[in-house]
């Protein structure tokens, strides 16, 4: 799969041979990314415009759950959302892209 945009005069991709859900981010210039998604230690990153990554998600949370899939990510108004699966359900968790701060986990129904 290809993720490709245009930052600053040149295009920026992504080429995975998994699937890749992306999210543009409220500011226009970061984007939420996971990388095979439905599949275990799947990688979840912000990345800043120019690809670089901000935030590792994946490793904000990993000291919660042995074991997390992520599957989704999106805004709910405002608010940006991350999904998992981990060996104790579903969830989700607001993550703020400014500081890192990741939300309590809200168990999914």
């Amino acid at each position: 799969m290809v993720l490709q945009w245009f930052y600053n005069g040149s295009t920026m991709e992504i080429i995975d041979d998994n699937k890749l859900i992306a999210t543009l981010l409220r500011n226009n210039i970061e984007i939420a990314i996971i990388r095979a998604p439905f599949h275990k230690n799947n990688q979840t990153h912000i990345l800043h415009a120019t690809g670089k990554v901000k935030w590792n998600v994946r490793d904000k949370i990993k000291s919660t759950y042995d074991y997390i899939i992520f599957s989704d990510v999106y805004y709910i108004g405002e608010i940006l959302f991350f999904f998992i699966n981990t060996n104790k359900g579903d969830y989700r968790f607001s993550f703020d892209t400014d500081n890192g701060s990741v939300g309590n986990p809200i168990q999914s129904c």
